[in-house]
C-alpha cells in the first residue's frame, strides 16, 4: 500500500477529497489534513510525520496554492526533505492551473495536467505514475539488496585474511621493538660497566707502582674505543626499536580503518557505492611501503669505524 500525502490550497478542499477518495479506492493509503489529523494532536507536527512517511508527496497545483501559505510550505519541506534524504519518494504535481506552475518550485518535477471536470481520467493517471514509481524503486531495492549481498560475499574471505595479517605483523612489529629496547639498554649497561670495570683495573695499575705512558695512552684509547662502539649499537638498536613501533602503530591504523570499513559496508551494505568502497578502505592497503625500507643505516656513527682505524695504527706504532 502506498503512502500518498496530498498538499493544497483550503479553496481546493473539495478536489482534494474527491481525488483522495478515488485514490483510496485503489488500494492507496492518502493522508488529507482535513480527514486524517487526529482529534486534540498537534495539527503542525502531525503533518510534518506524514510528510516524512509519505512515499508520494502529490501537489495540487490550482489558481489558488500559490497564495496559500501552508501548500508552499509544505512544498518546500518535501522537496528539502527529498534532496537530503536516502529515501525514494515521488513528488508529484498534479496541476489544474498551467499559469501557477511556470513560477512554482515544482517546475523541475515531471508533472501531470488535467482539469476538474475530468477527475476520474486524471485519477487514473495519478494511479499509473504511482505505480510506474513504485515499480522503479521496488527494482531499486532489490539491485541494491543484491549488490549488498555480492559484496558481503567477495569482501568477507578477504578482509578476513587482511585482518589476520595485519594483526600478525602488529603483534611481530611490537615483538621486535621491545627486543630492540632491550637490547638498546642492555649495551648501555655493558658501556657503563665497561668504564667502571677500566677505571678499577687502571686505579689498581696506578697504585702498583710505574705504568708506561705510552700503553697506558693505548688502553685509554681502546677504552674509548669499545665505549664508543657500545653508545653506537645502543643507538642503532634504539633506532630499530623506534621503526619496529612505529610499523605496529600503523598497521594497527589500518586494523582501525578496516574495521570502520566493516561496520559501514554493515550498516549501509546496500546503498554504498564502488567509489565510496574505495574512500572507506583506501588507508588499509598493505602493499605501502615499510618504515623499515626508510632505515638510515648511515646514522650508526662511522667515527666508530675511523676511531678502530687509528687505534689499530696507534697499536701498530707502539710495537715498533
Amino acid at each position: 500500500m502506498t503512502h500518498i500525502f496530498i498538499s493544497y490550497a483550503r479553496e481546493d478542499g473539495s478536489t482534494a477529497q474527491r481525488i483522495a477518495e478515488e485514490l483510496r479506492q485503489k488500494n492507496h493509503y492518502v493522508f488529507l489534513d482535513s480527514q486524517s489529523i487526529r482529534i486534540g494532536a498537534h495539527w503542525q507536527e502531525d503533518i510534518k510525520r506524514h510528510l516524512v512517511d509519505a512515499d508520494v508527496f502529490l501537489a495540487l497545483v490550482t489558481t489558488h496554492s500559490d497564495k496559500s501559505y501552508y501548500f508552499n510550505v509544505e512544498v518546500t519541506s518535501a522537496i528539502s526533505y527529498v534532496a537530503h534524504s536516502n529515501r525514494d519518494k515521488l513528488i508529484l504535481p498534479v496541476v489544474l492551473d498551467h499559469a501557477s506552475f511556470g513560477d512554482s518550485d515544482l517546475g523541475t518535477f515531471q508533472a501531470l495536467f488535467g482539469r476538474v471536470e475530468d477527475i476520474d481520467l486524471l485519477v487514473d493517471e495519478i494511479d499509473s505514475a504511482i505505480n510506474r514509481f513504485e515499480g522503479y524503486r521496488l527494482a531499486q531495492q532489490e539491485s541494491k539488496a543484491l549488490q549488498g549481498k555480492v559484496l558481503e560475499e567477495k569482501s568477507e574471505d578477504y578482509i578476513r585474511e587482511t585482518i589476520e595479517d595485519l594483526t600478525t605483523r602488529e603483534r611481530h612489529g611490537r615483538r621486535l621493538a621491545s627486543r630492540w629496547h632491550l637490547a638498546g639498554y642492555a649495551a648501555l649497561v655493558s658501556s657503563v660497566a665497561f668504564v667502571l670495570a677500566v677505571w678499577f683495573v687502571a686505579g689498581r695499575s696506578i697504585g702498583n707502582g710505574y705504568v708506561e705512558t705510552n700503553r697506558l695512552l693505548f688502553d685509554a684509547v681502546k677504552g674509548i674505543a669499545v665505549v664508543a662502539l657500545l653508545l653506537g649499537l645502543a643507538r642503532y638498536a634504539f633506532l630499530l626499536a623506534k621503526t619496529h613501533q612505529l610499523e605496529a602503530l600503523k598497521n594497527a591504523d589500518r586494523l582501525h580503518a578496516i574495521s570502520f570499513g566493516k561496520f559501514y559496508m554493515r550498516v549501509f551494505g546496500e546503498e554504498v557505492s564502488r567509489t565510496e568502497v574505495k574512500e572507506v578502505f583506501q588507508h588499509w592497503n598493505t602493499a605501502g611501503s615499510s618504515d623499515l625500507s626508510h632505515l638510515d643505516v648511515d646514522k650508526v656513527d662511522s667515527r666508530i669505524l675511523e676511531m678502530f682505524a687509528k687505534v689499530a695504527s696507534f697499536e701498530g706504532k707502539a710495537k715498533h
